[in-house]
């Protein structure tokens, strides 16, 4: 059957390459307080403040605007064009069709009015574009949009929360705003596609990504991007996490956006930006192969943090506990339900990751080479029942359960070498 198929080869090289620009909305805002367009006392922390009522923010987001497409106010943080101009590599298309993204429970009454500011702010020189159930609907969605291109040649601001976030291509679309904080690792990927259609036009297309936030600290939206597809190399692949790091970063380019023009992230900084921000753990956590656990473990790790879960280890320091010992304490504790207990489970998993600098320091000072020699170690130095009872109590939970993440891998020994790079150095 397949010899009267027609491979188009051209097909397989044609992809469209990735940038990424983190910007820090927090700037407009404080413009916006200097200039009286708000209260000097109003507080807008995220992006979730911001769409419970955006009429009481309409000062902030009219700043953004007209500093972000009309490069106003003189902050040239905000202004893309020169900040894409700063890179010496991308550049902006003549004719701009820009789509931006409110948090996903954005209701429909504050994306019209979001829309409305917008069209108060940038006028009749552009087309703006509310997709809601109220315009349109995912299925027919792209072809208003493609038929919106040939209606007009003036730049277009699309506006979504949810709408057209899966199976909606349209080529023509190469700057991409993500205005929300949070959200799942899939969303943001689909948000980040729609900027990745070819442009049948151009061999050559960048999705220009920018991730705005208040806190740029915080935002880690391209940190999940990168680890996630490292992750996948490595799983496909092999190899060690760090370096599969800097090779997906290395294959991308990713930007902060200052007052003087872009600054390129390097991989290792971002790896450390990574570690400040949290996103090794949380990113990591979410992967634990969660139904491979016993559920008489799970509930000893959701205890982890608990009191009174202390007093019952506190005289357990052996380096295994019998099904006896682990039916009893389990027994004492209160059963929640499965979706609560899981999320408790990732949030203990997330904390032994972010945390085993303790057991890897100690570890490495006992001649250990890897998270799983550090046990070793431990078991068979002279001093061993002083460390395991330290252990415990660091964490709150039977040294022999912490063991058994690691040599389960439930957390495995690449996540613990990102998360502690610098000493694997």
């Amino acid at each position: 059957m397949l010899k009267y198929v027609n491979k188009n080869s051209k097909l397989d090289l044609e992809y469209v390459d990735v940038a990424g620009f983190q910007m820090d909305a927090s700037t407009a805002l404080t413009e916006a307080k200097r200039l009286n367009y708000i209260s000097e006392n109003t507080k807008l922390s995220d992006w979730q403040d911001f769409i419970k009522s955006p009429t009481k923010y309409k000062g902030f987001f009219t700043i953004l605007l007209k500093a972000m497409f009309m490069g106003q106010h003189n902050l040239h943080e905000l202004n893309v064009d020169w900040q894409v101009e700063t890179t010496k590599k991308y550049q902006l298309p003549e004719r701009r069709v820009v789509m931006m993204w409110l948090p996903h429970n954005t209701e429909v009454k504050s994306l019209h009015a979001i829309g409305r500011i917008a069209k108060q702010v940038l006028g009749i020189a552009w087309e703006i574009v509310p997709l809601t159930s109220k315009t349109t609907s995912n299925k027919k969605v792209e072809k208003q949009i493609q038929q919106l291109l040939e209606e007009t040649d003036k730049p277009i601001l699309i506006l979504s929360a949810i709408m057209a976030s899966r199976s909606f291509s349209v080529g023509k679309i190469y700057e991409n705003y993500l205005c929300y904080d949070g959200g799942s690792q899939s969303t943001t990927d689909q948000r980040i596609a729609r900027a990745l259609t070819t442009d049948n036009e151009n061999d050559s297309k960048t999705g220009l990504i920018f991730s705005l936030s208040f806190d740029p600290n915080r935002d880690d939206k391209f940190d999940t991007y990168i680890l996630e597809t490292a992750k996948n190399v490595c799983n496909r692949k092999g190899g060690s996490i760090v370096d599969n790091v800097r090779l997906v970063h290395n294959a991308m380019d990713f930007f902060s956006c200052s007052n003087d023009g872009v600054v390129k992230i390097k991989p290792d900084d971002f790896v450390d930006n990574a570690i400040k921000r949290r996103s090794i753990g949380r990113v990591f956590a979410t992967k634990t192969p969660i139904n491979e656990i016993p559920w008489e473990v799970k509930l000893l790790l959701a205890a982890g943090n608990r009191n009174y879960l202390r007093s019952e280890i506190k005289d357990k320091i052996d380096t295994k506990i019998s099904k006896t010992e682990l039916k009893k304490i389990v027994n004492s504790l209160t059963k929640p339900k499965k979706d609560d207990l899981d999320k408790k489970v990732k949030e203990m998993i997330c904390s032994l990751i972010e945390h085993s600098h303790l057991i890897l320091g100690a570890g490495i000072t006992l001649g250990a080479n890897n998270i799983i020699d550090c046990f070793n170690k431990f078991e068979s130095d002279k001093d061993s029942k002083e460390i395991i009872q330290s252990i415990t109590s660091q964490f709150k939970l039977p040294y022999s359960i912490i063991k058994m993440c690691f040599e389960k891998d439930w957390i495995s020994a690449n996540t613990i070498e990102l998360q502690n790079f610098k000493r694997f150095k």
